[in-house]
């Protein structure tokens, strides 16, 4: 991992070190306005959560929801190509349903 900054003390900078990697583990909620999954592109949330603002969903690749919660979309699009996997997730929409080949 290298050597410690200049001026700090090596357990506060495993301490940093440690709180980053438990970070990467805990759920995460992510706020959008909107998301595009590009081709050839995945996205999986896991049981995290993301709130597109009332933005469009737009698939061109995969989305995976998993077990996590997907709020505030508008249209959601899937594209030629495109793959949406619910699994057991919550996918909430104002707008419309648009599967164009995906």
């Amino acid at each position: 991992m290298g050597t410690a900054p200049r001026g700090s003390s090596i357990p506060a900078y495993l301490a940093m070190a440690f709180s980053a990697v438990l970070m990467g583990f805990a759920s995460v909620s992510v706020y959008a306005a909107g998301l595009t999954v590009g081709a050839g592109g995945t996205t999986s949330l896991a049981n995290g959560s993301m709130d597109l603002g009332c933005g469009d969903l737009v698939i061109n690749g995969t989305l995976n929801l998993d077990s996590g919660t997907m709020k505030n979309v508008d249209n959601v699009v899937i594209n030629s190509g495109g793959t949406f996997n619910g699994g057991t997730g919550l996918l909430t929409l104002s707008g419309n349903w648009t599967n164009n080949g995906g």
